[in-house]
């Protein structure tokens, strides 16, 4: 049962709305600035602050998961989602696998970019607010290990992240029905 009167059973609330295009929005200037940094040479001014903002904007998208996961635990118990009941299994099965491909990600991003850096004996600067500290004195293979992990995972979000649109695309296309409608 729907029990959030700003929900309807083919609408998400604003709340999460807000949430979903927000971090989409985020996230695609985090993949704008990753792939950009790569005009200026390297070691220069551009070039490194292309990729501190990246990495800033990374912390921002690990915070940001947070409140969004909490969010949408909260309504899941509330039986506040959209009714997905008239969809085959198989669709819900392929929603929750990557609801919960895109949670387990927009974790081990963030994560696994941050112990990238900190494990290569590097702070990350945030915005000049606040500092992530390195950890140890530097375990440079290690670090680049979590790297190449980081650019895959980026990788696997990327090709995610076009298939979630694909559906999309699909279901309002291809089958006529309301689910694109409902992160209008």
């Amino acid at each position: 049962m729907n029990s959030n009167p700003r929900t309807t059973p083919n609408r998400y609330d604003p709340l999460t709305r807000l949430l979903h295009w927000g971090m989409f929005f985020l996230l695609l200037a985090v993949c704008a600035l990753v792939e950009l940094h790569e005009i200026f040479p390297k070691g220069s001014s551009g070039r490194t602050a292309m990729m501190a903002l990246h990495m800033s904007l990374g912390v921002i998208a690990l915070i940001m998961v947070l409140p969004r996961l909490g969010w949408r635990v909260v309504q899941a118990l509330r039986g506040a989602l959209p009714d997905e009941s008239a969809m085959p299994g198989w669709q819900r099965l392929a929603s929750k696998a990557m609801y919960l491909a895109f949670y387990l990600l927009l974790l081990a991003l963030p994560v696994s970019g941050y112990l990238g850096v900190a494990l290569d004996a590097r702070i990350v600067d945030v915005f000049g607010l606040f500092t992530l500290p390195p950890i140890g004195a530097g375990n440079h293979n290690l670090a680049h290990d979590l790297k190449e992990v980081h650019e895959t995972l980026a990788n696997v979000f990327i090709a995610l992240v076009g298939l979630h649109f694909a559906a999309a695309l699909w279901h309002h296309f291809g089958l006529r029905d309301d689910v694109l409608l409902r992160m209008k």
